[in-house]
Parts: C-alpha cells; structure tokens; sequence
C-alpha cells in the first residue's frame, strides 16, 4: 500500500467517531441548561442591581426633600419680613394716580395762549379760541390710531386770513409749539371782510393737547410725563 502525499491532508489514521448519538444529545441538552441558567442569573443580577440603585436614588431624595423642608421655616419668616412690600407698592400706585389726579389740567395756559398768538402769520384775524381739557374726573383720551397721540384736552379756533395760502401756514405756526399736536386746520366759507370789502377765508381748526403741554409741577420725579416734559423744554 502506498503512501498518501502530505499535500492531501489526509488523516494519518482513520477517524471514526464511535460516541452514540444519544450521548452526544444529551451533552449538547446540558450545555444548552448550563447557558439557560447562566443568562437567567445574570438577568437576576440586573434585577437585584436596579433595585439596589433604585432605592439608593429615593433614599437620597428623601434626604434632600427633608433638608429642603428644614430650611422652609427659616424661608417663611424671612419673606414675612419683606410683607410690607405690598402695601408699598399700593401707596406708590395711589400717589401716581393722585399726581395725574391733580396735574391732569396743570398746564400754563398764559404762555400757550401767547405763543398760539404770536405764532400766526401777518393777515391772520383770530375771532375765537376755546380750551376743551381733560378734569380730574375724566382721564386723558387715548389715541383713536397709531397717528394719533394720547391728548389731555382739545384747543378749537375759528378766524380769517386775507389770502387762501395763509391757511396752511396758520397750521404749520400751530404745530411748531410744543404741546399741541394732531393740528386740522380747514377752510369753512369765504366771506367779505366788513371794514374793507375785501374777501377773506374762514377757517375752523383744533389741536390737541399732549402730555407735552403739562407744567409737570405735581407729576413725581421720573415719571414718564415728566421725562417727555423735560424733552419737550429741551427741544424748544
């Protein structure tokens, strides 16, 4: 018999695998509880961990729940201490509303009227002029869009002038002065002026009175009013 080329690989000796098929069943059984038993206390073994860092977690926030309530007493009465502050705050809102109360009308009506007189052109001939003012028991009126600014009072006039030019610059001298704003100015008729039989143009006008034109005299120290007061002097 010859011999077998290495380069074959065959076996040496014949390999003859004479283990009955039942044993072989039953290590692979055995092996297969072993690995079921060993996954399943592994699984235990999470289990039990969980739990055990579960608790650990309550436990620690039981403690910091307690040591949180501890300091609740000590919180309560040092926010008793700051219960004035209510009532503060109610006094300061009652003197605002008391300041708008009593300058609501505080306007010096001496310098607007001389500066509404003085500011109309040459030719101009005011027949009338009325003050319309917000009292102490009716508040500013608020702007009826975003053109048109808060106002404490209306000022209405009526007068002529000898050319129809005139008209827009008896508007321009209006709005120039500071506190008086949303100035209409129209042309009414027009009419012969009596003494020389010239024909001039009735006009009817209003303006109205902003927060501008407040003395600020009873209006607290940095309020808004005053602040747009003292922006309207600085501007004039």
């Amino acid at each position: 018999m010859s011999a077998v080329p290495a380069s074959v690989g065959a076996p040496s000796l014949p390999q003859v695998n004479l283990l009955p098929p039942e044993v072989e069943g039953k290590r692979k059984r055995g092996r297969t509880r072993a690995a079921i038993v060993i996954g399943l206390l592994v699984f235990v073994l999470l289990l039990a961990a969980l739990w055990f860092a579960a608790v650990a977690w309550r436990i620690s926030a039981e403690v910091a729940l307690q040591a949180e309530q501890d300091k609740r007493p000590a919180l309560v009465a040092e926010l008793a201490e700051y219960d004035y502050v209510t009532g503060v705050q109610d006094e300061f809102a009652n003197a605002v509303l008391a300041r708008q109360w009593a300058g609501i009308t505080d306007v010096l009506w001496a310098d607007y009227l001389d500066a509404v007189t003085s500011a109309l052109p040459a030719g101009t001939d005011l027949q009338s002029l009325s003050v319309t003012q917000a009292n102490a028991f009716g508040s500013a009126s608020v702007g009826s869009s975003p053109f048109i600014t808060s106002s404490v009072g209306t000022v209405s006039l009526t007068g002529h002038v000898n050319q129809a030019s005139k008209v827009s610059d008896v508007q321009d001298a209006i709005e120039a002065i500071s506190g008086l704003t949303n100035v209409s100015i129209t042309v009414t008729s027009i009419d012969t002026y009596p003494e020389t039989d010239t024909v001039v143009w009735v006009f009817d006008g209003t303006a109205q009175i902003s927060v501008e034109a407040l003395s600020g005299r009873t209006v607290a120290e940095g309020s808004q009013l005053l602040v747009e007061a003292d922006a309207s002097e600085e501007e004039s």
